[in-house]
């Protein structure tokens, strides 16, 4: 069973973010570490004072992070859904990735959402 509206908010704003800080801790990238926090304190700088302070940045940043992580899920499993779902028979990825993909039906609205990537 897919859990669209449970599963899909928490993908980039708890498992992206987890990933993130683990490489940054692990591997240490100094420059890559300072760079996020001179755009983290930019962005402060910016928004917090319209957006009333550091709870209404934290409030705005982690509320588009939900709907990015939406639009992230239905993107990238939009040519799988409509599939039965069964035990994998090709070993390799490839073979796999070609039998498992569906074109999407063609109209306005899905080529837009979709960047014209509906087609496999």
């Amino acid at each position: 069973q897919y859990f669209f509206l449970t599963l899909p908010p928490f993908v980039i704003p708890i498992v992206f973010q987890v990933e993130t800080f683990y490489y940054a801790l692990t591997k240490a990238p100094w420059l890559e570490i300072f760079l996020a926090s001179t755009y983290t304190l930019r962005s402060y700088l910016v928004f917090g004072p319209v957006l009333g302070g550091m709870r209404g940045l934290l409030t705005f940043y982690v509320a588009m992070r939900m709907v990015e992580s939406h639009y992230f899920i239905w993107c990238t499993q939009f040519n799988h859904l409509p599939m039965e779902m069964d035990v994998e028979k090709y070993p390799d990825w490839p073979s796999l990735q070609v039998v498992t993909t569906t074109n999407a039906t063609s109209n306005w609205f899905i080529d837009w959402f979709l960047g014209h990537m509906n087609f496999q």
